[in-house]
């Protein structure tokens, strides 16, 4: 059954019809069958398998039938993209483990090149890796890169230092790897991982929206972190749109447009996040709008969020508006029940630890508007599990988690009354918490406050930097590592975490 996934009918067609002609012995058809069809874009045909080792020898054995059989289907020509997405053995159906071993033996000559050059690869790291001798397997994304027009002499890298991270703004934690696809983000992931092989040349620009905590966010650094491994001396850049806006007005007080210019419109990739936040804003929009002009003239791949389609952006001029609209659009729904269950999966498995399906079940159906607060939940239980050395249950999730979930969704919860809440338990005034004291107490009070600002409102890290004092995106971000990593650490870390959430839900629910 294709369950109403035209991809997968078309590759569950040709697939049936290559075997029946005779080009696909019974283990080829195992391994094609192996493959997870996501979505067929214009010429890309995506398709998700759940290991390097099965994308290796589709690519090596059966990718040119399989693409010529599929466009003779579909009336045109396409390209076969496969991703690797480990999740996909957990699914129902799949092909077990063990079945996999059996069919590597069955291929073992093309399994040991791989493995040969996987292990020379490793050990090779982190300098250079050395080229593959002839007859040696070769990693199809150094073969594209090498044919690419971003050409190089250095080979593909699986792993960039993270200075060229940092200088590209790109969080590493976020790949497609870890990216759980659901029919609520199918197109918008294919479109995405098409925008990150082929940058400049497919979907441009790309536009993602989405509610806040749907994943948006993710994908764009999923494109950055798969691009830049494509293509290691490509400039690549992430910023939000109010750093953008912050660096625009920077740079106009200290006299440095030049520099503002030459730092955006010399890239190869131009990420940007929360497009909306631009709108009303003419002389950004202005500068924007050249940006966005000289990074298309110049076949440079854009890529664009926001939390509304581009129709409904306020405050953009239409000639802007004309421009977001040109290229592709792509949403990101809410996730059913049992993709909200398998992000939760995907996260605890991340971890490295143990938790039943029910309390995944029990999560995932009390919290459905946002996964980002969602993986917080799951963060809590987990944290007091690791503290008290228990086992995750579920009667321990629901109590846990009870104030959490037990209030309607429709409570309006502000960082302004979050920040009453927390300087009020430390006994501190909200001036302290934005000041420069860098005391014990406060520093602490600070740090819990900008992670109840991250868990519990929509607000971006630059604009949690901004309320507290000024302060950049990455303070916040590592204040809101520090406290999560704490509250599995330490008693009193986690108390304070769950007494004040307890106490902003029930401020935010019956205001004075």
């Amino acid at each position: 059954m294709s369950d109403g996934n035209p991809a997968k009918a078309t590759w569950q067609a040709a697939t049936e019809l290559l075997r029946d002609e005779g080009d696909l012995s019974d283990s080829q058809t195992a391994f094609v069958r192996m493959a997870h069809p996501l979505a067929a874009v214009d010429d890309v045909f995506m398709i998700a398998v759940g290991s390097e080792f099965v994308k290796s020898w589709i690519e090596d054995h059966v990718a040119d039938r399989m693409t010529d059989k599929v466009s003779a289907i579909i009336g045109h020509s396409i390209r076969l993209m496969i991703s690797v997405d480990p999740s996909i053995n957990d699914m129902p159906n799949a092909l077990q483990p063990e079945s996999e071993q059996q069919l590597r033996r069955v291929e073992q000559p093309a399994f040991e090149r791989y493995a040969d050059s996987a292990q020379s690869y490793a050990e090779s790291r982190p300098e250079v890796a050395p080229t593959p001798n002839e007859g040696s397997y070769q990693d199809p994304r150094e073969v594209r890169y090498r044919d690419s027009h971003y050409q190089s002499d250095q080979p593909y890298r699986p792993q960039q230092d993270r200075s060229v991270l940092t200088q590209a703004g790109l969080n590493p934690e976020y790949t497609f790897d870890n990216f759980v696809i659901g029919d609520s983000n199918r197109f918008a992931t294919a479109t995405s991982l098409a925008v990150a092989e082929s940058p400049g040349t497919t979907y441009n620009p790309l536009f993602l929206y989405s509610d806040s905590g749907m994943g948006k966010t993710h994908l764009m650094h999923a494109i950055g972190n798969y691009a830049l491994n494509l293509y290691s001396r490509s400039k690549i850049r992430y910023v939000s749109s109010e750093e953008f806006v912050n660096l625009f007005i920077n740079s106009l007080e200290s006299g440095k447009m030049k520099e503002f210019k030459d730092q955006f419109r010399s890239v190869d990739i131009l990420l940007i996040d929360d497009i909306q936040f631009i709108g009303g804003k003419e002389d950004t929009m202005v500068e924007f709008f050249h940006t966005f002009n000289a990074l298309t003239n110049a076949n440079k791949q854009i890529v664009i969020t926001s939390d509304v389609a581009p129709n409904l952006l306020n405050g953009f001029e239409e000639r802007m508006l004309s421009r977001f609209n040109s290229g592709v659009t792509a949403s990101i729904d809410r996730p059913n029940l049992e993709t909200r269950i398998a992000i939760l999966k995907k996260k605890a498995n991340a971890d490295g630890i143990e938790v039943p399906r029910e309390v995944h079940e029990f999560i995932a159906s009390n919290i459905t508007t946002n996964i980002r607060e969602m993986e917080g939940a799951l963060r809590r239980v987990t944290a007091l599990a690791d503290l008290t050395n228990q086992p995750v249950s579920l009667s321990q999730s629901q109590a846990v988690l009870k104030d959490l979930i037990s209030n309607p969704d429709t409570i309006e919860i502000t960082a302004s009354l979050i920040m009453g809440q927390t300087s009020n338990y430390f006994q501190l005034t909200i001036d302290d918490l934005t000041s420069t004291d860098r005391s014990r107490s406060i520093v602490v009070a600070r740090h819990i406050a900008m992670y109840l600002c991250r868990e519990m409102t929509e607000l971006s890290l630059p604009k949690i930097g901004e309320i507290f004092g000024g302060r950049d995106h990455s303070t916040v971000l590592t204040a809101y590592r520090k406290i999560d990593k704490q509250m599995a650490q330490k008693q009193t870390t986690y108390n304070q975490v769950s007494e004040l959430t307890s106490r902003i839900k029930q401020a935010a629910q019956h205001p004075e």
